[in-house]
């Protein structure tokens, strides 16, 4: 296996093993190992891919670059990602409103444990 193909394939892991231990297999293995058992299967699953990752990654050296489009890049991409990073879901409405009421993360936030 090449380092390209290891560092794509553990990574695929990576990512997939996330998704399919955080909802469809949850329930059933929280029910079998417990919330701790389950907690430490997770975190053993999440490093042995991550390491993996890490591995190939070092095993793949130094590339040359592909393309050089210069300094300017970095600025605008940083300001790109800025505004991309804004959240559709906050209307000028609510904005307004959380903004007002000094819970601006609150209203950011997507998470059930900050509403």
């Amino acid at each position: 296996m090449t380092p390209q193909a290891g560092l794509f394939l553990s990574a695929i892991a990576f990512v997939g093993l996330h998704f399919l231990l955080s909802h469809p297999l949850r329930a059933p293995l929280v029910a079998k190992l417990g919330a701790k058992g389950f907690q430490g299967l997770y975190s053993a699953v999440a490093l042995i891919t991550f390491g993996l990752m890490i591995y190939f990654y070092r095993l793949l050296g130094r590339e040359p670059q592909v393309w050089n489009l210069g300094e300017w890049v970095w600025p605008v991409g940083a300001i790109l990602m800025w505004l991309g990073s804004i959240p559709s879901s906050v209307t000028r409405h609510s904005l307004a409103r959380a903004w007002t009421a000094g819970k601006l993360l609150r209203a950011c936030s997507r998470s059930p444990g900050t509403r």
